[in-house]
């Protein structure tokens, strides 16, 4: 399905992308407006890409961005980030679709992670 906001993202998300910028202003990485259908923007560093877009909610019509981790490499890296939008975003600005399962997978990998490495230590 054609997106019929491609290529005016730039006028109905502006707000939205300067606060983005503002959030991520000391991150290595390049915010940039998307040229994809049903993309308003990414934001792309080494191993990581997230991208930004539009939902509107079935209930009330409101409209707000979402993000998404584009399949990064660094999946700790780009959950960092997620979480920083969120956190530097008042309201829902930037939401993250099942976004708390997505937290809670993480931080129990890493406190697997971290019970193993101290089994293995006590063994020796």
């Amino acid at each position: 399905m054609r997106d019929k906001n491609k290529g005016q993202y730039h006028k109905i998300y502006m707000q939205e992308y300067k606060l983005a910028q503002e959030i991520l202003k000391d991150e290595p990485g390049q915010l940039e407006w998307s040229d994809h259908d049903h993309q308003a923007f990414t934001y792309k560093e080494k191993e990581v890409t997230i991208v930004f877009y539009p939902h509107k909610t079935q209930s009330t019509r409101n409209k707000h961005i979402r993000i998404l981790n584009q399949q990064s490499r660094n999946e700790d890296r780009a959950i960092e980030l997620m979480r920083k939008l969120y956190d530097g975003a008042t309201g829902c600005t930037f939401q993250c679709k099942h976004f708390s399962s997505v937290i809670g997978h993480i931080y129990d990998r890493k406190r697997l992670d971290h019970e193993r490495r101290n089994r293995r230590g006590k063994k020796k």
